[in-house]
C-alpha cells in the first residue's frame, strides 16, 4: 500500500486506523518430536506449522489413550493441531483390558485372549479339506475383515471364514476397461471407460472337473481329469453349480433361478432356455465374477494385450499355438487342456486367465451405454 509507516516513536496527533501490510515469504514451521513411551517409533515432522491427524503408535498390551504436550498427561492434543514452537509429544497408556475370543467355524480351536490391547499377527487355524479366507468381526461373514496388527477398542469376537475353493481376494481399484483403437486386434465393442470395484473374491484356479463331479455329480468334460478345468459347461449349468456349491458350505445362494418364467429382456436366438435367473447381492453365496471384475483380475493392473506385456507365448498359456498374436513365433499346439496352474500366475496370484478355456462371467453381451 501507500502512505506512512509508523514506528514505535510515531506520535499520534487524532484518531487514526493502522492497516497492516505483509510480504509474502516462507511460513514459519518448526519440528515435532514424538515421544512414544514404549510404543512403535514415530518419525519426527521436520518443517511443519501443524499435524493434520494423530500420529499412529501401537504397543502389545496397551491401549493408546492419545497425546499430550507434557509427560505429566495433562494437556492432551486435539488434531488437526497447530504447531507454534518446537515440541515433542508425548503418548500416553494405559494397561489393557480387552478379551478375545475366536470363533473358529470347524477350525482347530484356539484359546482366547485376555486383557490385550493388540493382536500383533494373524492367528492360526486350520480346517482339513478347506481354505482359510481371514478373520471377520461379524458372524455373517460379509463385512469387517481383521487386518494384522489389530488395535482393539472393546471385549471382541473373531469369526473364521472358510471355503472349499482357493480363493484370492482382489483389492478394489478403478482402472480403464476395454483397449486402446490401436491395439492390434481390437474390436469396435472394445470401448475405453473407467471402472471402480469394491473389493471381492476370486478363485486361484479354474474349476476343476473334481470339484465339478464333487458338487454337481456329473462329468461333462471332453477332456478327462480331476484337476483339468471343467468345459462343456452351459452359463446356465455355472450359476446352478454357484448355488449349489453355496448350499454345500451353508452359504445363502446368489441366484433365483425361475425355469418357467422365460426372461423378456433375452434375445438371444441361440438359446433354448431364456431361465429368469436374478442375482441377490446380499447374498453371502458363490456367483460369477461381472465382466468388469473378470477382466480387472485378469489384468492384475496391467494395460497391454495381455498380463505377460505386448505377446504371450505357448509357454506362458496353453493355446493354439499356430496362430500366434500380431505374427510373433508359431507356439506349441497341444491339443488338450492343461492342468488348472500349469503356467505361472498373473501378478494377484491368478492362474489361467490367459487359454486353457473359456471362462463365464455374470454379463451377457450387448453394447455399453
Amino acid at each position: 500500500g501507500s502512505g506512512g509507516v509508523f514506528t514505535a516513536s510515531t506520535s499520534v496527533t487524532s484518531d487514526i486506523t493502522g492497516y497492516a501490510q505483509w510480504e509474502a515469504g516462507s511460513p514459519v514451521v518448526y519440528t515435532g518430536t514424538f515421544e512414544t513411551n514404549g510404543g512403535s517409533a514415530v518419525a519426527s515432522r521436520i518443517d511443519v506449522s501443524y499435524i493434520a491427524s494423530s500420529p499412529v503408535s501401537t504397543r502389545a498390551d496397551y491401549v493408546f489413550e492419545g497425546w499430550y504436550t507434557d509427560n505429566t498427561f495433562m494437556n492432551k492434543v486435539s488434531f488437526p493441531y497447530a504447531v507454534t514452537n518446537h515440541i515433542t509429544l508425548h503418548a500416553n497408556w494405559t494397561p489393557a483390558h480387552y478379551n478375545v475370543t475366536f470363533e473358529t467355524n470347524g477350525g482347530t480351536t484356539l484359546p482366547s485372549l485376555s486383557n490385550v490391547a493388540l493382536i500383533g499377527t494373524e492367528p492360526v487355524t486350520t480346517k482339513s479339506g478347506w481354505y482359510f479366507l481371514g478373520w471377520y468381526t461379524n458372524s455373517s461373514l460379509t463385512g469387517g475383515k481383521v487386518s494384522f496388527p489389530y488395535v482393539l477398542t472393546a471385549d471382541t469376537t473373531l469369526y473364521a471364514k472358510w471355503s472349499t475353493i482357493d480363493m484370492v481376494q482382489i483389492t478394489g481399484g478403478t482402472f480403464t476397461m476395454g483397449s486402446p483403437g490401436t491395439e492390434v486386434s481390437h474390436n469396435p465393442d472394445e470401448v475405453q471407460h473407467e471402472v471402480t470395484l469394491s473389493p471381492f473374491y476370486m478363485g486361484k484356479y479354474e474349476v476343476t472337473q473334481k470339484e465339478w463331479n464333487d458338487v454337481m455329480g456329473t462329468s461333462p468334460s471332453s477332456f478327462t481329469g480331476d484337476t483339468l478345468p471343467v468345459e462343456q459347461v452351459s452359463w446356465y449349468d455355472a450359476v446352478e453349480y454357484c448355488n449349489a456349491l453355496s448350499v454345500l458350505e451353508g452359504l445363502t445362494p446368489a441366484y433365483t433361478i425361475d425355469k418357467i418364467n422365460q426372461d423378456p429382456n433375452n434375445s438371444n436366438p441361440f438359446d433354448p432356455y431364456k431361465w429368469t435367473v436374478t442375482w441377490d447381492k446380499n447374498a453371502d453365496g458363490y456367483r460369477l465374477p461381472t465382466e468388469a471384475e473378470w477382466e480387472y483380475a485378469a489384468r492384475a493392473g496391467t494395460t497391454t494385450p495381455f498380463n505377460t506385456g505386448e505377446n504371450i507365448t505357448t509357454d506362458q498359456a496353453n493355446y493354439n499355438g499356430n496362430f500366434p498374436y500380431n505374427g510373433n513365433a508359431v507356439g506349441t499346439y497341444r491339443n488338450t487342456t492343461t492342468a488348472v496352474g500349469t503356467f505361472a500366475a498373473n501378478a494377484w496370484g491368478l492362474y489361467d486367465m490367459h487359454g486353457n478355456v473359456w471362462e463365464w462371467a455374470w454379463d451377457w453381451y450387448g453394447t455399453y451405454s
